[in-house]
This record gives structure tokens, C-alpha cells and sequence, in this order.
């Protein structure tokens, strides 16, 4: 399968609040990538999971649904 990567002129021009999230011990993605989603997304809010691979979900539930409504709740 091809990789599809999001042209970053299209990233810096999204003006919405956006949550980028990241696990610092990601074997698959790598760090810089959520950080420089976080450079080029204008209302970009990156947290990094320390001790948490790519499988954020699994390994932070109940902190990673409190942190999204609170985004949410925030954004909106």
C-alpha cells in the first residue's frame, strides 16, 4: 500500500483547533512527525504519552478519552 502524505501547505492553512497525540516509545511512527505536525498546524495541541508505544488507546485509555472531551469541550 502506498504512503499518502498531507501536503504541508494544506497543513498549515487548516484553522481549526486540532489534538495531535503521540506515544513517545512509537516504534512505527516516529516523534518527529508529531512534532512537526505540531510546527506546521497553526492551532496544533500535541501531548506526548511517555512510557506509551503506538497503541495509545490500549495503553492510556481512560486518560486518552478525558484528554480528547476535554479538547473538545474546549474547542467547541
Amino acid at each position: 500500500m502506498a504512503k499518502t502524505r498531507i501536503h504541508e501547505e494544506d497543513l498549515r492553512n487548516l484553522r481549526v483547533p486540532t489534538l495531535v497525540i503521540h506515544g513517545r516509545e512509537d516504534q512505527i511512527v516516529p516523534l518527529e512527525e508529531a512534532l512537526r505536525l505540531q510546527n506546521l498546524i497553526p492551532k496544533a495541541d500535541l501531548h506526548i504519552y511517555e512510557e506509551t508505544g503506538h497503541l495509545i488507546l490500549a495503553e492510556q485509555r481512560q486518560d486518552f478519552y478525558a484528554r480528547v472531551d476535554t479538547f473538545f469541550k474546549k474547542a467547541g
